[in-house]
């Protein structure tokens, strides 16, 4: 999928989660695994984001790609942001018949901001009002003259103006999910057991809701058992799916998962993701993966000879 967004830099500006200047958008990691360009420059009022999935399950339908946050720079009646459709970006990838990237046509989509005019009603008597406004002693008199001057703080207005551009896109929590593994061998012998342990801590500030584990272990491994301290797994078609639930802030579960090493030497890999329904300010944290070599000594026996005595 590859959107490219254009906005006017003087009107607008992306930003973060903290309302700083931005330099990328947030990516919905229920829709995508990875995003292979996300760059924002608000200096020039572009947005170039392409992301794709490589692995199930694929989904389909009107999907939230991406979440864009801006703050209003200046106020005017109205704006208009524009996805800029490009031939040379588009995609066809597509697996097992399924298409994974989409490109996103030409459309407009128009911003209305609120004019400062229309809340000055008294505008006649500001244009008095603005000559004296060097000495501080004409406003404090009469209670009539402390509303005409409203066009003089129009520096106030566009700080509270971000503030009603942000707040409708930040109604969900933020949740930092964190996974860690801790290997139990390495190498391992032809056949014998591969034990992983993950551990999900939430660093906050917010409760994580709709906690969810997706583990994949491969080539030609085994899965004996899945374990979680909390929620339930499933091993469907040899993928480890573990639905945790909630998580507090400062709280941490974890996932034991047992599997039978090949029969033949080689490295065995594992990919574990988790996920929450809140936005986690860095995904970086939400993926780990395992490398253990397999080796050609099988478990070793100790064979005591069996001494039978008559009498």
């Amino acid at each position: 999928m590859g959107a490219y967004l254009q906005f006017d830099p003087q009107v607008l500006e992306v930003v973060d989660l903290l309302a700083q200047p931005a330099q990328r958008i947030e990516p919905n990691p229920r829709v995508f695994e990875r995003a292979f360009w996300n760059e924002v420059d608000n200096q020039t009022g572009t947005i170039d984001f392409s992301a794709g999935r490589f692995q199930p399950p694929f989904l389909h339908g009107k999907l939230v790609a991406a979440t864009i946050r801006f703050r209003a720079r200046a106020i005017t009646e109205k704006t208009e942001i524009s996805f800029v459709f490009r031939d040379e970006r588009k995609s066809s990838l597509a697996r097992n018949g399924i298409r994974i990237m989409t490109e996103l046509h030409d459309s407009t989509v128009q911003v209305i901001v609120p004019s400062p005019t229309s809340t000055a009603t008294p505008s006649p008597t500001s244009t008095q009002e603005p000559t004296p406004s060097p000495s501080p002693s004409l406003t404090p008199p009469s209670s009539e003259t402390a509303h005409p001057p409203d066009p003089p703080p129009m520096t106030e207005t566009p700080s509270t103006q971000p503030d009603v551009a942000c707040s409708p896109i930040t109604l969900t929590g933020v949740a930092n999910l964190i996974i860690e593994l801790d290997e139990a061998t390495d190498p391992v012998g032809e056949g014998n057991e591969l034990v992983y342990t993950l551990t999900i801590t939430n660093t906050g500030p917010h409760e994580a809701t709709d906690v969810r584990l997706t583990s994949v272990l491969f080539p030609e491994v085994e899965l004996a058992a899945v374990i979680p301290t909390q929620g339930g797994c499933s091993s469907p078609d040899g993928v480890a799916i573990c639905s945790v639930g909630e998580l507090v802030g400062n709280a941490a579960m974890q996932i034991t998962i047992v599997a039978m090493a090949p029969a033949k030497e080689g490295r065995v890999v594992l990919v574990a993701t988790v996920l929450g329904e809140e936005t986690d300010p860095d995904l970086e944290n939400n993926t780990v993966r395992e490398n253990t070599t397999i080796t050609g000594e099988r478990g070793k026996f100790v064979y005591l000879p069996l001494i039978l005595q008559q009498g």
